[in-house]
C-alpha cells in the first residue's frame, strides 16, 4: 500500500517530534534558595524533653536555578507550622510549610514538608542543618516531587535564615 502525502507528513512529524516526548512527560531542575523568617514559638518542658511549636512567616527568594521552575530572583512568601522535641536521645524537628509565588507570578503554591536533627530548636543559639521534601502544589506545581538541603542559621531569637539547595522533578 502506497504512503500518500498526508501519511508521509505524519511519519516525519513522529520521527522528528520522538526525542522530546520524555523531556516533555517529566521536567527536572536545580535551585537554590534562601528563606528568612520571623517565628512565634512555645516551649514547654515535661520530665527529660523540651517540645517546641509554632508558627514561622517570612519569605523565600531563588538565588540561581535551572529548569522551568524556580528561576532566578522569583519570591515567595512563606508559612509553616513546626514542633520540636529535643531530650537527651537529641533533636526532632518536624515543619510543615506553603510557599506562595508573589500575586504577579501567578499565586501557585509549594506544599513542603521539613526535617532537623542537628542543632538546637527554634531561635536557640547553635544552628543545624536540615531535609526539606516536595510534597506537592497547586498551578504549576501540581506533582511536583524533589529535596532541598539546608542550612539554619538564628540571627536573634525570634528570626532565621535558611540557605537551601534543591532539586526537583514533575510529570
Amino acid at each position: 500500500m502506497p504512503m500518500t502525502g498526508r501519511s508521509r507528513l505524519w511519519l516525519t512529524v513522529a520521527v522528528l517530534l520522538a526525542p522530546l516526548s520524555p523531556a516533555l512527560a517529566q521536567s527536572t531542575g536545580e535551585f537554590s534558595m534562601v528563606l528568612s523568617s520571623t517565628y512565634n514559638t512555645t516551649s514547654l518542658k515535661h520530665e527529660g524533653t523540651v517540645f517546641t511549636a509554632g508558627s514561622l512567616q517570612g519569605s523565600a527568594t531563588v538565588t540561581s536555578g535551572s529548569g522551568s521552575l524556580f528561576q532566578q530572583g522569583e519570591n515567595f512568601l512563606r508559612s509553616c507550622i513546626v514542633s520540636s522535641e529535643r531530650s537527651e536521645d537529641g533533636l526532632n524537628l518536624r515543619s510543615h510549610c506553603t510557599l506562595t509565588e508573589a500575586g504577579e507570578d501567578g499565586g501557585d503554591q509549594v506544599w513542603m514538608s521539613v526535617y532537623r536533627n542537628q542543632g538546637d530548636p527554634i531561635g536557640v543559639a547553635q544552628d543545624g542543618r536540615g531535609r526539606t521534601e516536595f510534597v506537592g502544589g497547586t498551578g504549576k506545581y501540581t506533582g511536583i516531587t524533589g529535596h532541598c538541603a539546608y542550612d539554619v542559621q538564628y540571627l536573634i531569637p525570634s528570626l532565621g535564615v535558611l540557605m537551601a539547595d534543591c532539586n526537583w522533578s514533575k510529570p
